[in-house]
């Protein structure tokens, strides 16, 4: 459910015309914490669009995805990573 709105907000930042999306998301496994933690994994020329200057846009879709986990009671993490 989480990886599918991560996917959704992530998508329109890098989609260009003729290139394809080079990115992967997965759920690691839970923790004593009992949130959920999501691995953003992408390329280095994806990478500047997921995270933006400074983590701007890396700290919005935390906000964005810890919004829609209060519904559940649930804490989402979110981590960036270059492959």
């Amino acid at each position: 459910m989480y990886i599918t709105e991560l996917k959704n907000l992530i998508e329109p930042l890098i989609c260009q015309d003729n290139n394809e999306l080079y990115y992967e998301i997965r759920q690691l496994p839970e923790t004593k914490a009992g949130g959920i933690d999501l691995l953003v994994m992408c390329s280095e020329e994806v990478f500047g669009y997921v995270v933006g200057k400074a983590g701007l846009i890396a700290n919005s879709l935390r906000t964005l995805l810890n919004i829609r986990g209060q519904v559940d009671h649930n804490k989402v993490n979110i981590k960036f990573e270059v492959i």
